[in-house]
């Protein structure tokens, strides 16, 4: 059944095919009943063992994320966000058109920063806008829109703006990446 959903949203309209893959997905535990919980809590724990193999730990060269983190926890979500920070692992030779700054893993509760902010050029604002942005994520997470997944919806952006370096946090991304 995975090769036909596989099939079906390559060859047909991707609403049609979105909405086969939900119904297979809401049916599987019916005919398979331990089909869901057990390929999700299988996904996790081998998502957590890639990590701790190739994530490195909090500590940067230039900055300590988790001193980051329980600063901006303490500054701005009293103290309530429960995630585990890491830098992220060095990206491989392939030139890239885009990176991505930050990740947050809803699933496993982890935040990722990608490792080349890890310099002494990188401002220590902008290491904890890229921060307070991923700890917004668990605050507020993405909700269904009416063209997909809205990964931040209103209230989030109207929080984000509230980082007290949000403008020269843009500014300076816009100058330097």
């Amino acid at each position: 059944l995975f090769r036909i959903s596989d099939f079906v949203l390559r060859i047909l309209d991707f609403k049609l095919a979105r909405f086969l893959v939900q119904v297979f997905h809401t049916l599987s535990p019916l005919y398979c009943p331990d089909h869901t919980q057990k390929s999700s809590a299988q996904r996790a724990a081998i998502r957590q063992r890639a990590r701790a193999r190739k994530n490195g730990s909090a500590r940067g060269r230039c900055y300590d994320l988790k001193a980051l983190f329980d600063d901006i926890n303490a500054r701005h979500f009293e103290g309530q966000v429960v995630a585990a920070i890491s830098w992220g692992k060095r990206p491989g030779k392939r030139r890239r058109k885009s990176i991505r700054l930050g990740v947050y893993d809803h699933a496993t509760k982890e935040i990722r920063v990608h490792p080349a902010l890890d310099r002494s050029e990188v401002p220590k604002f902008f290491v904890e806008y890229i921060v307070f942005h991923e700890m917004l994520h668990q605050r507020f997470p993405g909700e269904p829109g009416t063209r997909g997944h809205v990964h931040h919806p209103q209230a989030f952006r109207e929080r984000e703006r509230a980082f007290p370096h949000y403008a020269a946090a843009l500014r300076w991304e816009k100058q330097h990446l």
